[in-house]
């Protein structure tokens, strides 16, 4: 069981705040699983989610996950001066997941 999913909004504030104080801290992933069953607005079909997370004072990187009717969003957020290389970072984790899926006889 995924404890996140149950976790209050207060709670996920309090533990963001907490994150962006630490100081041997320069990487976060999140992910946050998203409803696998068709979701309609106003009889418009949600199509994508797009997870932003944003950078705290010692983060160099942060990686957000989202997944919506069996697919996955990837959002990568950067301080460009930590990481001036981020597009070869993306490529290379898109790599790396289509290499996944190719394992997995997808």
């Amino acid at each position: 069981m995924n404890l996140g999913t149950w976790a209050p909004p207060t709670l996920h504030g309090m533990a963001a705040r907490l994150v962006s104080r630490q100081r041997l801290l320069n990487l976060v992933i999140s992910n946050v699983p998203g409803p696998q069953v068709p979701i309609y607005l106003a009889g418009a079909k949600l199509l994508a989610t797009y997870p932003v997370m944003p950078l705290g004072e010692t983060l160099a990187l942060a990686i957000a996950v989202t997944s919506l009717g069996g697919t996955m969003a990837f959002g990568i957020t950067s301080d460009w001066d930590s990481m001036p290389d981020i597009d070869d970072f993306a490529s290379d984790m898109h790599s790396a997941i289509m290499d996944l899926k190719k394992a997995a006889g997808e």
